[in-house]
């Protein structure tokens, strides 16, 4: 915990992860430290876990910024849409999500979720962000 909480003083990052809660189970002292830390300091905490798991984790320390790694990686879009749904601060970031598109093209039904958890966003401004970080269309 020093050590990250002396990195953290720089003030230039934003989130604390990425952590795996198979390794450490929700209610281990260090996990509740470090989820402690970022509700403190708003940061998201970055948790790399299945639907089932992020949704413990969100109800759990709803306090805390929580940023879905891969959303679920192998999470079928329809988990994801429905995690998604039920938890409105979730955030979960797509890379290595590669059903996301299909050639250079969004799925629909991804650049729909996209819209949905920023309405102020146009297709164009879902198509840019994702074009950033896997050069589709």
């Amino acid at each position: 915990m020093p050590y990250v909480e002396e990195r953290l003083k720089r003030g230039i990052y934003k989130g604390i992860g990425e952590f795996h809660p198979s390794a450490a189970p929700a209610g281990d002292p260090v996990v509740k430290a470090f989820v402690a830390l970022a509700a403190r300091q708003g940061l998201f905490r970055h948790a790399h876990t299945e639907a089932a798991e992020i949704e413990k984790l969100v109800c759990r320390y709803p306090t805390v910024r929580w940023l879905w790694a891969h959303a679920g990686l192998g999470e079928p879009f329809e988990a994801v849409a429905r995690v998604m749904a039920r938890n409105p601060v979730l955030v979960a970031e797509l890379s290595l999500k590669s059903e996301v598109s299909t050639g250079r093209t969004i799925d629909p039904r991804w650049r729909d979720i996209l819209q949905q958890r920023d309405p102020g966003k146009t297709p164009e401004d879902v198509r840019g962000g994702l074009i950033r970080y896997r050069g589709v269309r």
